[in-house]
């Protein structure tokens, strides 16, 4: 669904996708007001087969549950659309949870360390933004289990640590995802919804407006500037990597600062481009930084460096070569080859600074506005 509305002066455009429920047979088994325990949690014609947010491939293991239709499903639909960010919503707390719930080994701390992915920094914002604006999370509001969440937001792994969820997947998959969970209670009754929507409406505001926060571009051929859609793209410094989408455009969240983006597909020469995103403050609606990488084929011949050549000694063994090589009517003196190799070499050397001028033009464009896909996911 496509939504165009005013949002503090300014217009904004969004493509949303909603998935009411990921579970129907789970849905389907639960019961209104049932606050606690596991079930409707599992698929099947009697909710009884397999967790769908312990289903996905994991980052870090081999995730050997068998795949679910309904997981499936999901996987299919985000390799379709290239979302850039999502939420899955969840019920029996009241906090938002950033990745990695999986770990890469697991300890044996009294307390769980968090996970940290390359992206915290994003992760956290994310998390503090959406808690901030909603209307009780922000206060470390404390269920059942008597956890009390730190500002409302909580690392994943830190809370508790699972393998094949929703969050990490998408992630890995270039979609900056959070689970928040908004309500103590796992299947609240109907005359509750009202109340948890006015809770949770500004926060999902303000949560999609950081869809137009870092960086979008698009990869080119610079011959034929057709799409490249074969490409692992990377922030330097940030060991993730992700790719880019059937056209060639790809997105990623950033917070203000100075970066460096690499691109490598096979065929073309590796690409690296330095670009900033800028601070907004206030009323200002964040703004994608746009570029426009122009990859080089690597069949395109380099220039040759020039050939250092010795003159040796004027030794015996020497003499002996030069007396077997055919005397030409036309002879070049040392002093004479010396002046041709300097003029050859100074001849290179600025074809090779304009090429480097070239190079610098090439990756100097910039990308049009993009759309961004957005989406809202209801998991119970």
């Amino acid at each position: 669904m496509t939504v165009i509305q005013p949002f503090n002066g300014f217009s904004i455009t969004r493509d949303l996708h909603f998935l009411p429920t990921m579970n129907p047979d789970g849905f389907a088994v639960s019961h209104e007001g049932m606050c606690v325990g596991e079930y409707g949690r599992k698929n099947g014609k009697h909710g009884d087969v397999e967790d769908l947010n312990r289903n996905f491939p994991d980052i870090f293991h081999i995730n050997r549950i068998p795949r679910q239709p309904e997981t499936k499903a999901v996987m299919k639909w985000l390799d379709d659309i290239p979302f850039i960010l999502s939420a899955g919503l969840h019920g029996g707390a009241v906090v938002a949870n950033y990745p990695f719930d999986t770990v890469k080994e697991q300890t044996s701390h009294p307390i769980n360390p968090p996970s940290i992915t390359p992206d915290d920094d994003v992760f956290k914002h994310l998390a503090t933004v959406y808690a901030q604006n909603h209307l009780t999370m922000h206060k470390g509001i404390v269920c059942d289990d008597g956890k009390k969440f730190t500002n409302g937001i909580t690392n994943g792994a830190a809370w508790y640590m699972f393998s094949g969820g929703m969050q990490d997947y998408n992630y890995a998959h270039g979609c900056m995802e959070l689970t928040l969970e908004i309500s103590c209670c796992k299947f609240p009754r109907a005359n509750k919804l009202p109340g948890l929507w006015q809770e949770n409406k500004i926060a999902l505001l303000y949560y999609v407006m950081e869809a137009h926060r870092g960086l979008t571009g698009q990869i080119l051929d610079s011959i034929t500037e057709s799409p490249v859609v074969k490409a692992d793209i990377q922030i330097i410094g940030r060991n993730m990597t992700f790719h880019p989408s059937k056209n060639g455009e790809f997105w990623r969240l950033l917070l203000p600062g100075e970066y460096k983006i690499q691109v490598k597909s096979p065929g073309y020469y590796t690409a690296e481009q330095k670009f900033s995103v800028k601070n907004y403050s206030g009323e200002q609606l964040p703004s994608l930084t746009r570029l426009k990488i122009l990859l080089l084929n690597s069949t395109v011949p380099t220039t040759p460096k020039p050939e250092i050549v010795t003159i040796p000694p004027n030794t015996e063994k020497n003499r002996r070569i030069e007396d077997d090589v055919p005397k030409s009517t036309e002879t070049t003196t040392l002093s004479e080859f010396d002046l041709l190799f300097k003029l050859q070499h100074s001849l290179d050397s600025s074809f090779s600074e304009n090429n480097k001028g070239f190079r610098k033009d090439i990756f100097s464009c910039f990308l049009s506005m993009l759309t961004i896909e957005v989406f809202l996911l209801v998991i119970l």
